[in-house]
């Protein structure tokens, strides 16, 4: 794949992420709130195995990028805090007693992604 094409993917990645967070601080924001995020994961998964169609690492980066980028964005939208860690989601309830491990994680999906990206 020409670094061209990798490139046009990873910024469409990465737009989609921001547009996926700007969504949900929409329905936050308006005081909808986020109360099951089933429907919200069964379609980023959907979007991960479509990008992975196009090539397998492609599809594990978007997971990567999306778990690295998608909640500090959001927090941003949401004028929170970037460290701020949620009370909803299961991933979320889990981390707030284990803040270090959260963002080593996240730290490490960045660094994986971009590691990943170089040998497309």
């Amino acid at each position: 794949m020409g670094i061209l094409k990798i490139a046009l993917v990873i910024v469409a990645i990465v737009y989609w992420i921001i547009y996926t967070a700007k969504v949900d601080a929409g329905h936050i924001l308006e005081g909808e709130g986020i109360k099951d995020h089933t429907p919200r994961t069964i379609q980023r998964i959907c979007v991960g195995v479509l990008v992975a169609c196009i090539h397998p690492f492609l599809g594990l980066i978007t997971a990567l990028l999306f778990w690295a980028l998608f909640d500090t964005i959001l927090n941003y939208l949401r004028g929170l805090p970037l460290s701020y860690i949620g009370n909803t989601a299961k991933t979320d309830i889990f981390f707030t007693n284990h803040k270090y491990t959260y963002w080593a994680l996240k730290g490490l999906a960045l660094f994986w992604s971009l590691i990943l990206i170089t040998y497309i």
